[in-house]
Order: structure tokens, then C-alpha cells, then sequence
């Protein structure tokens, strides 16, 4: 079975109306179903914690720890996971843990938003255990430029998008600009490059999170049908990524897969190279 595929049977599902996220939840599930033997989780970067505190009741084989560096985020991580068997580190609890501990480390769009990509990539090359998965995710959404040059009503955002974009890295890099609001474009060659350099071996890529679909997902209202629909997103994802995508003649937004023009996520199964 795929590293990113888990199973339908499961009757309870988490993160409805994004595919990526939903997917590696349910992989999660499904590798730790059947066994006491608790599986440790890393979500590196975990933002305001999202669906955890139902996953970590509904499955407490999950030993969950989150680390947030962002204040605000942090304080809502912390109060949603109040009360759950989960743990919130700080900085210097990340930097002083043992090594390869754990069994999985999840960064759900968060890469993107890191300005020392490479120490990223080496704290969770170093953390993750022998055995272990890292599945990176990241976003190229932000950088869509939707110009057309016959619907003016298109400009003055395009064009604040492309200034955004090019002002964002020099900003940070000259302390102007708060570490929250950091973004720069993930290009496929460069994250190939860190993960071979850092000790990493590419074992699934997937292009997830279709746009149209996304906007689907948030027109359906009844529980069960939202599942249904995320259980058959998940197929048209997984036909797309294994029998359509093509190569391009050049990259396009920082990659070479003709799927990454219509989804803007891309989520990569890594593992330490033998």
C-alpha cells in the first residue's frame, strides 16, 4: 500500500476539504491500526493545530507532539490540545530532543513560509527515526499570478501579488519583515538538492489539493457526504498522479510536473537514505 493512501474503512475523518492533509491522517490511522504499540508523531509547524485534538482522542496509540513558533498560534495550539494525551515544545525543547525518535514528522504548508530551509530539513532529518516517514508538504498557492490583461478588475491584484512575492524574502532577510508573514516560492530543484545533500531518500511525490474541488468540498454540508466526497477526491488525486502527469518543457512555478498548474500542493514521502 502506498505511504500516502489509507484505508476507507475508517468511519471518522479529520481535515474535510483538504486533501492533503485528510490523505496523510488517514495514512496515519491506517499504519497504526491493530497495534498498542503507540506511534510517535512530529507535526513540525502545527499552526493553530487544525483537527489533532480529534485524532489524538479517537486514536490514542498517537503519541502527538507539535511545535509552533509562531505566539499567537501556539497559544491556540495549546488550548486546543488542553485536556488531550498531545504535548506543545518550544524552541529549545525541539533543539535539545533525542534524536531519531520519531516515527513520523508531518509539515503541513508550512516549508514555503521557512526562511533556513536547510536547518528545517536537518532538524527533521535528525529527529526522525530509522524507520521513519517525513512527509513534506508545501504550497506554491500564494504565488499564482491570475493576470489577464483583458479584465482589468485582475490587475491591481496580480500586481500586488507580484510585489508581495519578490518583497517578501528581501524584507525578512533584512529584519523587516515579521517571521509570520514570510513566504517564497518552493522550487522543485532546490528542495531535490537540500534532501540529497541532507541524507534524505524521495520514496512518493504527490500534487494534491485540486482548486476546483477544494471549492466543492466547501458547498456540501452533511457530514457523510463530505467524507464521501473527500474519499473520491482522494481517487481522482491518486488516478492524476499516477497515470496523467507529465513532465513539462520547463519548469513552471518552480516545478516540472504539468499537475502542479492546477494543484497547489505538493506533499513529498521522505525517508533517511541507507
Amino acid at each position: 500500500m502506498s505511504m500516502l493512501e489509507g484505508s476507507h474503512q475508517n468511519p471518522k475523518s479529520y481535515w474535510v476539504g483538504n486533501s492533503a492533509k485528510y490523505r496523510i491522517i488517514k495514512a496515519l490511522i491506517h499504519d497504526c491500526s491493530g497495534t498498542q504499540v503507540p506511534m510517535r508523531v512530529l507535526d513540525f509547524g502545527a499552526g493553530d493545530g487544525g483537527d489533532w485534538a480529534k485524532v489524538v482522542r479517537d486514536h490514542p496509540q498517537i503519541e502527538l507532539t507539535c511545535f509552533e513558533p509562531n505566539p499567537e498560534s501556539n497559544k491556540k495550539l495549546s488550548n486546543l490540545l488542553q485536556g488531550t494525551s498531545a504535548r506543545v515544545i518550544n524552541f529549545e525543547q525541539l533543539r535539545a530532543h533525542e534524536p531519531q525518535h520519531f516515527d513520523r514528522i508531518i509539515s503541513f504548508s508550512v516549508f514555503e513560509h521557512v526562511l533556513d530551509r536547510k536547518d528545517y530539513l536537518h532538524t527533521a532529518h535528525r529527529l526522525l527515526a530509522p524507520h521513519g516517514i517525513f512527509y513534506l508538504n508545501y504550497d506554491d498557492g500564494h504565488f499564482r499570478n491570475r493576470l489577464d490583461v483583458g479584465v482589468p478588475r485582475t490587475w491591481k491584484t496580480a500586481v500586488g501579488t507580484y510585489v508581495t512575492n519578490h518583497l517578501s524574502s528581501f524584507k525578512m532577510k533584512h529584519g523587516l519583515s515579521d517571521k509570520a508573514m514570510f513566504y517564497e516560492r518552493v522550487a522543485e530543484k532546490d528542495v531535490n538538492q537540500l534532501i540529497e545533500k541532507l541524507g534524505f531518500e524521495t520514496k512518493e511525490t504527490w500534487y494534491e489539493n485540486l482548486e476546483a474541488f477544494k471549492l466543492l468540498a466547501k458547498s456540501i454540508k452533511d457530514s457523510q457526504a463530505k467524507v464521501e466526497f473527500m474519499d473520491f477526491w482522494l481517487e481522482v488525486e491518486k488516478t492524476l498522479n499516477t497515470r496523467f502527469a507529465r513532465p513539462l518543457p520547463s519548469p513552471h512555478l518552480g516545478d516540472s510536473s504539468n499537475l502542479w498548474q492546477v494543484a497547489a500542493s505538493k506533499t513529498l514521502a521522505l525517508v533517511r537514505r541507507k
